[in-house]
């Protein structure tokens, strides 16, 4: 799920511009073992930003017709499931733990971001090694921001059911997106879910439970066979004894 969150993150910042990636991105896991797919879901379009779970990709049968074309709209069909009431509270607990976890570096990115504005915009061929000098620090204060944004929203990820004693036939995984923009008022973008059908685990459980069974059969015949051969020796010693 990290791995799936952290190429999402590339694109769900501006989805808009994203589309084929986005969906591209949600086929390559229709091979996993027990995969029903893949939602990705974020704020919707103009004049719908301030709803948080609008679906933007999917690979989900319920979003799918007959033939595999789509029958959602992006950024305008809203999801309604297990989790869609949580959406908000995880939103407003990334964007509060990664603003503390940014509080600096924001800082710095921004100063370093200004000084390089300044360079270019006084040019020369004199400023050139300066200008190479500061892409490289707001490169690595950029690599530091989205690592810790990537920790944030590894916080805030979970399944439903959250048990197994609570497994029925599927379960719903989810991971928080958070992009590193400063333009935009906090740092959450979105939500992956990777809904997984349990099937393949109880396939599983019951071949590793049928070796297990037959190791404890072999192990107790071994026993028997061990304990036939001791009271034999033992039948013997007594009739010698005598």
């Amino acid at each position: 799920m990290s791995n799936l969150a952290g190429v999402a993150e590339q694109y769900l910042g501006d989805p808009g511009r994203h589309q084929v990636e986005l969906a591209a991105l949600v086929d390559t896991v229709r091979s996993l073992p027990g995969s029903l797919g893949v939602t990705l879901s974020g704020p919707g379009v103009a004049g719908r930003p301030n709803v948080l779970d609008h679906v933007w990709a999917s690979s989900e049968a319920r979003f799918r017709d007959a033939d595999g074309s789509r029958n959602f709209t992006s950024g305008e069909t809203l999801i309604e499931d297990e989790l869609s009431q949580e959406i908000g509270r995880l939103r407003a607990a990334v964007n509060s733990e990664a603003e503390e976890e940014l509080a600096e570096l924001s800082g710095q990115i921004r100063q370093v971001s200004t000084q390089i504005l300044e360079l270019l915009t006084q040019g020369g061929a004199d400023r050139e090694a300066e200008i190479a000098e500061m892409d490289a620090v707001f490169r690595v204060l950029y690599l530091r921001a989205t690592n810790r944004l990537a920790a944030v929203g590894a916080r805030h990820s979970g399944s439903i059911p959250a048990t197994p004693a609570l497994l029925d036939n599927e379960v719903l995984f989810y991971h928080s997106v958070l992009v590193f923009d400063q333009s935009t008022e906090g740092w959450y973008a979105g939500m992956v879910r990777f809904r997984r059908s349990v099937a393949p685990t109880r396939a599983t459980v019951s071949e590793e439970q049928r070796a297990a069974d037959a190791r404890l059969v072999r192990l107790s015949l071994y026993l028997l066979a061990a304990l036939w051969v001791f009271f034999g020796l033992l039948s013997v010693a007594v009739r010698r004894s005598r």
